[in-house]
């Protein structure tokens, strides 16, 4: 999915993993990927948390840490 490889590129150069920080990602991601709303929100939070609903998402992905997030990703994208 070509907005899990965006927001996994993101990531990876991001220096900052707070939610403040994700936040941005995210509306990168929007951005770069062409994908809004659920297209965009739901990939990621199904391949982060496996779950379709669950705690504000950037929130979320800072608890769980960047490398945890990677790996995460890297599983899904294969």
């Amino acid at each position: 999915d070509n907005t899990l490889m965006v927001f996994k590129g993101l990531v990876e150069n991001s220096e900052i993993f707070t939610a403040e920080a994700i936040s941005g990602l995210i509306k990168q991601t929007q951005v770069e990927a062409e994908a809004k709303g659920k297209m965009l929100y739901m990939p990621l939070r199904i391949a982060t948390t496996a779950q379709m609903h669950g705690p504000d998402l950037p929130k979320a992905l800072a608890l769980l840490g960047k490398e945890e997030v990677l790996e995460r990703l890297s599983q899904t994208i294969k």
